[in-house]
């Protein structure tokens, strides 16, 4: 499955003036939530010459105890939507170039199918030469699911063209030791490539960061920088990321490792995706 062939390490040997006159090709980032394009890909976006951001999900939970605004699920969805669009104003990216694929939030593994399909569509219309999406980390299950939506989508793409994105990663959040850990990739892992944001960048960052006024209490507790970058691996979905328990198995939510991994495990063969033995 050929690659472009853009190497996404320019993206750190960029800095003060050469990271403001230089442009990164045309980039798509695959976030399960609104917030999360800015948290993890701010930098890639501010210097993309034709940045695009597909949500995975409306970034409303069904269960009202998971918003953090007393509104009705429609109208919370409304909310974030409205911030994400100011946020991404900031950043470049207009309206006609932010896509949402539906799904609802926290429950996105339950539709992976169709979310593979509407991206696999998104992917084909834009021509990206970089995807930068969620790693598979136990964080959150629409993480997860933006990892595996990703996967798949440039998996069916190999098979009918020769050249396809590159498959990259943004940062998330993950527990290690019972605490939540954001800025950076598990434990043990590749922790890619450090991206430090110019001053410039960085007060853009808080001024994207300062329009989800919603999420206000929860992302005061993220690294702002490094942003880190790596290329994806190829996981095996149907295996758990780590041996621990996983963070919102932690927390309480309503899906667990176990069914998510389940029903992963079901739209892989499907999907035909190769799993060493």
């Amino acid at each position: 499955m050929p690659e472009n062939d853009h190497n996404p390490e320019q993206l750190i040997s960029a800095s003060g003036q050469e990271a403001r006159g230089s442009k990164l090709p045309r980039l798509l980032v695959l976030a399960a939530h609104t917030d999360d394009e800015t948290l993890g890909a701010s930098v890639a976006l501010g210097r993309s010459a034709e940045p695009w951001v597909v949500y995975l999900t409306d970034s409303s939970p069904k269960q009202s105890n998971l918003r953090s605004r007393r509104l009705r699920r429609v109208e919370y969805a409304a909310l974030r939507e409205a911030e994400a669009q100011h946020a991404l104003r900031i950043a470049g990216v207009p309206p006609q170039r932010i896509l949402y694929l539906g799904a609802t939030d926290q429950e996105a593994v339950l539709t992976l199918d169709a979310l593979v399909s509407h991206f696999l569509l998104a992917v084909s219309r834009i021509h990206p030469e970089w995807v930068v999406t969620h790693p598979y980390e136990g964080g959150h299950p629409d993480h997860d699911s933006a990892a595996f939506v990703a996967a798949m989508a440039l998996h069916v793409l190999g098979r009918q063209q020769s050249e396809v994105p590159t498959l990259l990663e943004m940062t998330s959040y993950h527990g290690k030791n019972g605490r939540l850990t954001s800025g950076s990739f598990l434990a043990g892992q590749d922790q890619g490539w450090p991206v430090w944001l110019t001053s410039e960048e960085l007060s853009r960052k808080r001024e994207m960061l300062a329009c989800y006024s919603s999420q206000k209490k929860v992302l005061r507790d993220f690294v702002l920088e490094p942003e880190r970058l790596r290329r994806a691996p190829q996981y095996d979905f149907s295996q758990p990321p780590h041996p621990e328990k996983l963070w919102y198995e932690q927390m309480g939510w309503p899906m667990t490792g176990s069914h998510w991994r389940q029903l992963a495990q079901l739209a892989m063969q499907r999907f035909c995706w190769p799993v060493a033995s």
